[in-house]
């Protein structure tokens, strides 16, 4: 008994009272040598030295400006200092009807040339400018799939009988020929503005009985860009983990080389554990486009997995509201952009319409910003930027 408490006093001495000196000012590790020996000694130096090598180089491989590059030449970077791209979404669909040729022909005339587009394929292999697999929410068209009529049965409804403008009133379709007030096709996107550059997303899933139909998406896609020379002005997107690797395959060809693809969500994640650990130094990202959405609400399942991460961690990618407990995403940090910025990522928003949120990404100097107000993101710009 009296034993077993001589020893717990021993070992809370060793952790807690054990002197860094001795009596004669050396360190301790030459007092631990002459109790341990030679060879433990020796490792416990090794070690040690090992230690400060591995951290210190980590160290000075974080404040270097520029790491391991992501594919590229990338168009979407912006040079320090420069004002972020203004990527009306859908076509500005406050504004507008979202994702209709009228859209892109007024976001273009106004100056927003960065396209960030939804694409849904017709049964007769088109793809077509529409964020919902149904055209339900946008037209009279009821609740009928895109992948169940053709390009031209579209045409015939009306995708403006649900507009409302940000005036409160219904849209007056009498002002604009009937013809543009349709979903554009890609390759009439391609044709019109090839100036312009495209974030376009691929929305067919690859779920049961569609496999085939999300895979014609991605070669006809590809075709598209294929046949009216776009490799450099695009940049892939997808929400579907099975359709990007299948993408990222077809894009190892020579030919696809050039294009450059957007982060899936495990992708954003590890640049947000990278980043929070200094470890991104070591690693080449496989992608050129961070595209991640801004204080967004997590779902029950995802703020889960989310508190499994250390604190450390999880502070650099999301945060907890005090009053409701709801976990939000929270990725526009200083570190988050840095990291993007060393890699050659292009880091932007989604779905960011209020001007205290524009202001403040402006300000962190991401690369663009994907917004349903165009016009509130290029006044903030041009007050700052007179001449612009």
């Amino acid at each position: 008994m009296h034993r077993r408490q001589e020893n717990r006093q021993n070992l809370s001495g060793f952790f807690y009272d054990y002197p860094l000196t001795d009596h004669q000012g050396r360190f301790i590790i030459s007092n631990m040598a002459k109790t341990s020996g030679p060879k433990q000694n020796k490792i416990l130096v090794r070690l040690l030295c090992l230690t400060v090598i591995v951290v210190a180089l980590i160290a000075l491989l974080d404040m270097l400006p520029v790491a391991l590059p992501a594919p590229g030449p990338n168009p979407f970077l912006r040079q320090k200092n420069e004002a972020p791209l203004i990527i009306p979404h859908g076509g500005a669909k406050i504004l507008y009807p979202e994702n209709t040729l009228y859209s892109f022909s007024e976001i273009f005339r106004r100056g927003w040339k960065t396209f960030e587009i939804d694409l849904c394929l017709t049964r007769d292999g088109v793809l077509v400018s529409h964020h919902d697999l149904s055209i339900d929410r946008t037209s009279d068209g009821g609740d009928r799939l895109v992948r169940d009529l053709d390009a031209m049965e579209l045409r015939a409804f009306n995708f403006t009988s649900k507009f409302i403008g940000i005036d409160g009133k219904p849209f007056n379709a009498a002002q604009v020929p009937a013809e543009l007030l349709v979903p554009a096709t890609l390759r009439e996107l391609f044709a019109l503005y090839p100036d312009a550059l495209y974030i376009l997303e691929l929305k067919d899933r690859y779920s049961a009985g569609t496999e085939a139909h999300a895979l014609r998406a991605v070669d006809t896609l590809l075709r598209d860009i294929g046949d009216f020379a776009m490799e450099e002005r695009v940049m892939l997107s997808t929400f579907d983990q099975t359709v990007m690797k299948h993408l990222r395959e077809r894009l190892k060809a020579p030919e696809y080389t050039r294009i450059l693809t957007n982060a899936v969500e495990m992708d954003a994640l590890l640049v947000g554990i990278l980043s929070s650990l200094r470890l991104d130094s070591f690693w080449k990202p496989s992608f050129s486009g961070l595209m991640i959405p801004h204080n967004i609400a997590l779902s029950d399942s995802d703020a889960r997995r989310v508190i499994a991460f250390p604190s450390f961690i999880r502070r650099n990618m999301f945060r907890q509201n005090d009053e409701t407990g709801v976990w939000h995403t929270a990725f526009a940090q200083n570190r988050i952009v840095r990291t993007a910025r060393r890699h050659r990522i292009a880091l932007c928003f989604w779905t960011v319409n209020e001007e205290e949120d524009l202001r403040y990404l402006i300000d962190l100097g991401v690369d663009g910003i994907i917004t349903d107000r165009p016009d509130i993101m290029e006044a903030i710009l041009a007050e700052r930027i007179p001449t612009r």
